[in-house]
């Protein structure tokens, strides 16, 4: 009887500690980007561009990927995250990759026509 009551508790147990720890790990490494982004000095400047236009950059990435999601419904996109962050000093907006934790003065994805 006890072996059952046991099995019964540890199984799910067991299956959701997974989820878990996923969703920890990526809210971690979620924070993680947000204070390295906060620390790093604009390239123009130096100025440490601060957590507001950190917050701000990434919140008009998700806007902009909400609607691209609606113009393409049902459809998966694959992005990298590129973060414009602008310097609340001199204006200059630089880009940052929160998967790599890497600062670009120029965007990955501009594209140039020669």
């Amino acid at each position: 009887m006890r072996i059952t009551l046991w099995a019964l508790v540890a199984i799910p147990f067991l299956l959701i500690l997974p989820y878990v720890a996923a969703a920890t790990c990526g809210l971690w490494s979620f924070r993680r980007a947000i204070r390295i982004a906060s620390l790093t000095p604009c390239p123009r400047c130096g100025t440490v561009v601060g957590r507001a236009p950190v917050i701000a950059a990434k919140d008009t990435y998700v806007q902009q990927e909400k609607e691209r999601q609606k113009q393409h419904p049902g459809l998966k996109l694959r992005t990298v995250a590129e973060w414009a962050i602008r310097c609340p000093q001199c204006g200059n907006t630089f880009y940052f990759y929160p998967g790599s934790n890497k600062v670009q003065q120029v965007s990955r994805f501009m594209t140039t026509t020669t």
